[in-house]
């Protein structure tokens, strides 16, 4: 069980709109945490994030490991395209 990282971790809204260094590694912002704690002991759930004016997307999407700093990418889900004005949205509404 995971919680989402914007509901428990400050910053994370402008890591997922890649405005803030990110939070796994030097790479990779989370996108789900410990259901638990909402900490990121459990192999948090991560992804590089690119913005630009056509997409956001969110690549190299895994499990990342803090003991050793790895990511172990997924191997079906590769990547996600977002509208970037309904991306921007649906993150505003999640941290009212």
């Amino acid at each position: 069980m995971y919680q989402l990282s914007i509901g428990c971790q400050p910053l994370a809204r402008e890591r997922l709109l890649a405005e803030a260094e990110p939070d796994l590694g030097t790479t990779h912002a989370a996108i789900y945490l410990c259901g638990m704690c909402g900490g990121y002991d459990g192999s948090p759930i991560g992804a590089r994030v690119h913005v630009n004016d056509d997409a956001i997307r969110w690549t190299q999407l895994g499990h990342y490991d803090d003991v050793d700093d790895t990511l172990w990418p997924f191997k079906k889900v590769i990547s996600f395209h977002f509208e970037p004005d309904a991306y921007r949205s649906a993150l505003k509404q999640a941290t009212r």
